[in-house]
């Protein structure tokens, strides 16, 4: 927001992380004019490689999208007094061991019936590494309380970083000014704490003169109703976890709460997610011949054909069972992973959408893998459709979903809409 320049009282600046993404694109600056009265012959530019096209959908490792030295400046005689930033917590590895553990499973099978072949083995080399990154992920890791699974990777700390130092670049007028003060407001879960307390420090190593403007607000008190326990400041789940509230920690009774319409809409979202249109539609989509298709090309380069023929049957439906340790290379954490078998491969198709789930999350997790990348199993047209598949998923489980059911997928997001535009108007009346 900017204004024309004249003193404030007060400058805000809101900094919003919710917990649950790319490419540069600079434009060449202009020549110069050439006053000598001839037209010099154009000069060809130099083409931009293009960007191979990938499929990590939701997973995408975050890129700035431009250069911030081609953002439009505000104009003349104005300054900045307000920002706002809603972010998503940072890329992270696998939330649980599920997809690693099932396509783990299926290869071990394999493998014990001489139907892995060169490329299965060497897939079944790059899930070990992967469930042994997710594993440990950040041990040793200065900001990260509890290793594994779930926690920012690398890549994702980077990216909540970044997003400070770019936002400091960007506005240097606005957090150089006196009686700023600076909003974190997290969802409590601990990849979107860590995003914030990366995205805090970031800031404030840019601009030093910030660390006594960083301000984490009380959180909201007297939930679950039943049995009320105190969150730490910062956290207010109602805000920035709308999708997932649940009556063991967010129980809201009294209809006169300004969270209960949010917390009605959350619960009746959490059952959307077994509506039987819903379930028809999405499994319409994945019972289409080209699903089969896809499955076909990929498996058959990792296990044999008559492998593939048995999957479904008796002894070969494989799910994320079993228990596995991994320990830290300094022998000083251990992490014993136990699956819960809920994660289930018995057709190709569930198979290479299982598979989709770790190519989505590897770019993120090549500093803790050591490089692994899993498009040598899934070519690129084959990761397209995977992709529309998820897509389909979201789109009617996450997104515009079906009409006759909506608005209940986006209503529980109405609370932040609301904050959202209060604080614009609080922050207007302070100029």
């Amino acid at each position: 927001m900017t204004r024309p320049i004249r003193t404030a009282t007060a400058l805000a600046i809101t900094c919003l992380l919710l917990a649950a993404c790319g490419g540069d694109d600079s434009t060449p600056p202009a020549a110069s004019a050439d006053n000598s009265g001839s037209t010099p012959a154009p000069q060809p530019q130099p083409q931009p490689k293009p960007t191979p096209a990938t499929y990590y959908q939701t997973k995408t490792p975050y890129r700035p999208q431009q250069d911030a030295a081609t953002y439009e400046a505000p104009p003349a005689g104005y300054a900045p007094v307000y920002t706002e930033l809603v972010a998503r917590h940072g890329s992270r590895g696998l939330s649980g061991f599920k997809y690693d553990g099932a396509i783990y499973a299926m290869l071990v099978k394999a493998e014990a019936d001489g139907a892995l072949t060169t490329l299965g083995a060497q897939l079944k080399a790059d899930t070990v590494a992967m469930m042994k990154a997710n594993a440990l992920l950040g041990y040793g890791v200065a900001g990260i309380s509890t290793p594994g699974y779930g926690n920012l990777t690398q890549t994702g700390i980077r990216e909540h970083q970044q997003l400070a130092a770019r936002l400091a670049q960007r506005l240097p007028a606005l957090f150089a000014a006196g009686n700023r003060q600076v909003v974190v407001v997290n969802s409590g879960q601990d990849r979107a704490v860590d995003s914030s307390t990366y995205f805090s420090a970031s800031l404030v190593a840019a601009q030093p003169a910030l660390a006594t403007a960083i301000t984490l607000p009380a959180a909201p008190s007297g939930y679950p109703a039943n049995a009320p326990v105190a969150q730490p400041a910062g956290t207010n789940r109602f805000l920035l976890y709308f999708h997932s509230l649940k009556p063991a920690t967010d129980l809201v009774t009294d209809t006169g709460n300004p969270y209960y319409a949010t917390y009605q809409a959350s619960q009746a979202y959490q059952a959307y997610a077994n509506d039987a249109t819903v379930a028809a539609k999405l499994n319409a989509i994945k019972a289409a011949p080209q699903a089969a298709d896809v499955a076909q090309t990929v498996l058959s380069a990792l296990v044999s054909q008559a492998f593939i023929a048995k999957l479904g049957t008796d002894g070969y439906t494989f799910a994320n069972t079993g228990t596995y340790a991994f320990t830290s290379a300094d022998g000083k954490f251990t992490n014993t992973l136990k699956g819960d078998g809920k994660t289930k491969i018995a057709t190709a198709v569930d198979a290479v959408n299982v598979l989709y789930n770790l190519l989505q999350v590897a770019p993120a997790m090549t500093a803790e893998t050591g490089g692994v990348t899993m498009e040598k199993y899934i070519g690129a047209e084959q990761a397209q459709y995977l992709a529309y598949l998820q897509d389909a998923e979201d789109y009617y489980q996450k997104g515009p979903g079906i009409q006759e059911a909506n608005p209940v997928t986006y209503r529980m997001a109405k609370v932040l809409q609301d904050v959202s535009s209060a604080k614009s108007m609080r922050s207007r009346a302070a100029i």
